[in-house]
């Protein structure tokens, strides 16, 4: 797992970008959120938030995995949106909204990077952006492809591709079962530690307001009593919303820290306008 630090040139180039693109932090300080952007940013936490606790599942119980933990880190955090184990507090349909919400964004992350010639760093331990946007879509369209029918011709899915997807999904939601299954076994005669989240103060307007959205709707807490209620750690771990210097979420496994940087909620919301950009929106709404 990563530690809290830059991961790369790109990006850094990307957020920069980004925030061009979108409207600027400073000139936000005095506006009101605007609804669909504020749920564009919780998806995206949300997603963040998951991929990271998956993180510490993976770790902490020394699951064996095949392939890339990045990779896997994906596929839990983006099941756990599409097909929850229980009603979440925004309901099942928002839920559900928040993935494609994280789809979205992973789209527009590869729009900006061709669009500025961006160098792609081929050598991460995350797949690339577009990778995983067709990644999240697959399990999206293969849980439910009469629902989602229009979705692979509105973001040129191959049909070769779409094809597998329901199996993709079948198969990814019976390894999420066996997970569910190791994890109880190895917990039947474990003490479970605590997870405590804290939250600094946050230095923008936007990020303050983001934050009060996360905290009354309570996600933060749910997924955390979820997680502990599905995996018992074996020490103590604090979940941490902080000022650090970019936008980025990371579990730090030699601090037994989680920290969710107050940045990454800047840059999601920054990135939110370009919504209206990405055609498959209708195609994932219906």
């Amino acid at each position: 797992v990563r530690p809290m630090a830059i991961r790369s040139a790109f990006f850094i180039a990307v957020s920069a970008i980004a925030l061009m693109y979108g409207t600027t932090l400073s000139a936000q300080r005095t506006m009101n959120l605007d609804a669909d952007n504020v749920d564009f940013v919780l998806g995206n936490f949300e997603f963040a938030l998951l991929h990271e606790l998956a993180h510490v599942a993976i770790r902490d119980l020394e699951i064996p995995i095949v392939g890339p933990e990045e990779q896997a880190a994906d596929y839990v955090a983006a099941m756990s949106l599409i097909s929850p184990l229980q009603i979440p507090p925004v309901g099942d349909e928002n839920w559900l909204g928040y993935a494609m919400n994280a789809a979205n964004a992973f789209v527009i992350l590869w729009q900006i990077a061709e669009e500025a010639e961006a160098m792609l760093p081929f050598w991460d331990s995350h797949g690339l952006s577009i990778q995983r946007f067709y990644s999240v879509t697959c399990l999206l369209y293969g849980s439910d492809p009469e629902r989602f029918s229009d979705l692979p011709e509105a973001i040129a899915m191959p049909e070769q591709r779409a094809e597998g997807c329901p199996d993709e999904y079948s198969r990814t939601r019976k390894s999420i079962d066996w997970l569910r299954e190791y994890a109880n076994a190895e917990n039947q005669n474990a003490q479970p530690a605590a997870i405590t989240l804290r939250f600094e103060e946050p230095r923008t307007r936007i990020s303050q307001l983001l934050t009060e959205a996360i905290r009354d709707r309570g996600l933060a807490e749910w997924t955390l009593r979820r997680f502990a209620e599905l995996i018992t750690v074996r020490e103590e771990i604090q979940v941490v919303f902080r000022q650090c210097g970019m936008p980025e979420a990371a579990w730090q496994p030699d601090r037994r820290e989680l920290v969710i940087c107050f940045e990454l909620l800047d840059f999601y919301y920054a990135l939110s306008p370009m919504q209206a950009r990405i055609g498959i929106v209708p195609a994932l709404r219906q």
